[in-house]
Formats: structure tokens, sequence, C-alpha cells
């Protein structure tokens, strides 16, 4: 439980650090008419029960415009686009970053590597199986589970449809010997 604590945390952090990142606007003042806002709907699952809609003042530095609370607890954030961009560069990274700190940071020691395809919906899990099912490593595809939905989110997936699909493979004779639906299999 600590483990799943540390990483909603991390992952708290992660975003913050995105959301709180400045980066400078080299458009010329005639194209910024131009550009679109994006919408960032965030199911109420993957926030916190005191979420502001009051910005701060780096969060409107990096574009973000508006945040509002919508009646199914769910929070919309409208950012400009060209910064929504650079958002989304910078979240892939730490999420990336994430997945592969299951393997290196060594809480999972079963955990040998892991892959997973552009938009994080699928993950792989390379384990050492007897390890994997011997121990608490298996919290690993709540952490993999948890990163692929917050991107998918903020990439902008319907929020009924956010499921990441992690395949655990065993090392030695490369089965795949369970595949976790994240969040379905958890609600159950």
């Amino acid at each position: 439980m600590k483990r799943i604590t540390a990483f909603v945390l991390i992952t708290l952090v992660l975003l913050s650090v995105c959301a709180c990142s400045k980066t400078e606007s080299t458009a010329p003042d005639d194209t910024a008419a131009q550009q679109q806002d994006v919408e960032i709907t965030i199911p109420k699952s993957l926030i916190s029960e005191q979420a502001s809609t009051e910005l701060t003042e780096d969060q409107k530095s990096m574009g973000f415009k508006s945040a509002s609370l919508n009646e199914d607890g769910s929070l919309t954030l409208v950012i400009a686009e060209s910064e929504y961009d650079t958002l989304m560069q910078k979240l892939k990274q730490n999420t990336a970053d994430s997945l592969e700190s299951i393997v290196t940071d060594g809480t999972y020691p079963s955990v040998k590597d892991i892959e997973y395809n552009d938009d994080f919906s699928k993950i792989t899990l390379i384990v050492e199986q007897q390890s994997f099912d011997e121990g608490l490593d298996s919290l690993s595809t709540l952490v993999a589970g948890l990163a692929g939905t917050i991107y998918q989110a903020y990439n902008g997936a319907d929020a009924d449809k956010l499921t990441v699909t992690i395949d655990i493979k065993d090392l030695s004779t490369g089965n795949v010997f369970k595949t976790v639906h994240y969040p379905q299999d958890m609600e159950q």
C-alpha cells in the first residue's frame, strides 16, 4: 500500500512539474489569435476531492486558461493549443521515465524489462515469473496502469474508455502468463 501511495504522490509531482514548467512562446502576435484551445477532461477517478478550479500563476503562464469541475466530478482544463503540444511532449517523457523506473529503481526486483506502445495503452512487463508470483511485484501493474491512464486522459482519450492492457511475460519462456486491464480489473 505504501508503494501505491508513493506512486500516486510521485505521479502528482510529475504532473505538477509538467504543469508548472514555463515555456516561452515564440509565435508572432498575429498567429496568437488563430490558435485553438484544447479541452482536457480528467476523470473523477484521477483527481483529488480537493481539486481546484483556480489556476496558479505558473499554470496561467504555461497557457492554461481555465479549469472547471463538471457535474460528474471530472475536471476540464482549457489550454492553448501551442502550449498543449509542449505539455504532452513533457508528459510523454515523464510517463516513459516512470515506466522505466519500474525496472531500474529496485522496488520491483522481478521486473527485468518493460515495453510500451506510443500512447501507453499497451504495456508489457518482462519478469522472472516465480519471483513475481511469490512477492509483491504485482503492484508494478498498478504503477504502470496509472501512468498509462494519466497519459491517455491528458492525450484526449474518452474518460469512459481509458484502459491500459498490461501483459506480464516470463523472461525465460517469453510466454505471457497474465494480462491485466487497468483500471477495469482493479474495480473487481
